[in-house]
């Protein structure tokens, strides 16, 4: 697991920053590998794409005991433009 991690960080700094498919299949990854990255996440959930929103606003929930600063991090989302990032 810790292996992967340091690749994984330089995959991900060579990313777009508005390839939000690429950059949320690097935050699922570090979720599989129970690892939070918050500024990714912070990044995702103010994504252009509405799904990349939601699925990080999901991944926020799951990490909340783990992150310093979930609830600011989601408040914006409750007034999300899209009703699926405010349901997540």
């Amino acid at each position: 697991t810790t292996a992967v991690l340091p690749e994984l960080g330089r995959w991900v700094a060579k990313l777009d920053a508005a390839d939000d498919h690429g950059r949320l299949e690097a935050l699922w990854v570090y979720q599989s590998l129970d690892t939070p990255e918050p500024k990714l996440l912070a990044a995702l959930l103010t994504a252009a794409d509405f799904r990349a929103r939601a699925a990080a606003c999901r991944v926020a929930g799951q990490w909340a005991g783990r992150l310093p600063d979930t609830l600011p991090l989601l408040t914006p989302r409750a007034a999300d433009d899209h009703p699926r990032v405010r349901l997540e």
